[in-house]
């Protein structure tokens, strides 16, 4: 058993900025990736993040590894917001304007929130065991150093519930409903479709290419993830956990 705890985190709008689009409009991934959360947590613990060179939070964070799960199924609404940056730091353009055209997540019904799990690896050093410890004290008592927002300062988020919970290794030869993301070359998914077709079932299954880590550039590598109501088979025990006997996670 793996000793882990889990928590939510929550918001009304979000903006995870994808920095290959190359159009007029600032698109959003669908899912938080990990350098996001490997952020929030830098931010929770208040270690330095992007504006200092030294990239502290990642430094201190690259050798946790967490399981993503959005609590919903299918996209999120989105819309697209325009607005006049005037700071002069993005336009060369007399009177320094420029016109930006973002695409922003929504949830429609309810806060957009993913719940985290962030095990206690034994691979980790001493400090690394120390800076679990401190992350599961703060997390537990809702506590950040610094403010938490999903992708951009106007967005604020929040910490929601906490739990401590055990994981165990899962199984290559027995089919599981995945909790949260994975990446796609991970697992088998099981061919539901004429069972779904009987019980006049949709089943949902979302691919996306999502940044996994940064590199030494502190540029991202990405990987296909999927998120998937189907019943799948895992291809190796190495990153995968239960979470009870019919559910599994993925570990990245």
């Amino acid at each position: 058993m793996e000793e882990a705890f889990c928590f939510n985190i929550a918001g009304d709008f979000a903006f995870f900025k994808k920095n290959d689009a190359n159009d007029t409009v600032l698109i959003s991934y669908n899912f938080i990736h990990k350098p996001a959360v490997l952020g929030i947590m830098g931010a929770i613990l208040g270690l330095k993040g992007y504006p200092d060179q030294s990239n502290e939070f990642y430094e201190k964070l690259k050798n946790f590894k967490i399981a993503i799960i959005p609590k919903y199924t299918k996209p999120l609404t989105k819309f697209i917001v325009v607005f006049n940056d005037s700071s002069g730091l993005s336009s060369k353009e007399e009177g320094g304007i420029l016109q930006v055209r973002e695409q922003v997540l929504f949830g429609k019904d309810e806060p957009i929130r993913y719940e985290i799990v962030v095990p206690l690896r034994t691979e980790f050093t001493q400090s690394e065991v120390q800076i679990w410890e401190e992350l599961r004290q703060k997390v537990s008592k809702k506590e950040s150093v610094y403010p938490l927002y999903f992708g951009k300062n106007e967005f604020p988020a929040y910490i929601e519930e906490f739990s401590e919970i055990y994981l165990k290794k899962a199984c290559t030869n027995k089919s599981y409903k995945l909790k949260g993301l994975a990446v796609e070359s991970c697992i088998t998914m099981e061919n539901s479709s004429s069972c779904s077709f009987l019980k006049s079932e949709k089943r949902t299954t979302i691919y996306e290419q999502l940044p996994i880590r940064l590199n030494e550039s502190w540029l991202y590598e990405k990987e296909t993830f999927v998120l998937t109501e189907n019943l799948v088979k895992i291809n190796s025990q190495e990153d995968f956990r239960e979470t009870d006997d019919d559910e599994v996670v993925f570990l990245f």
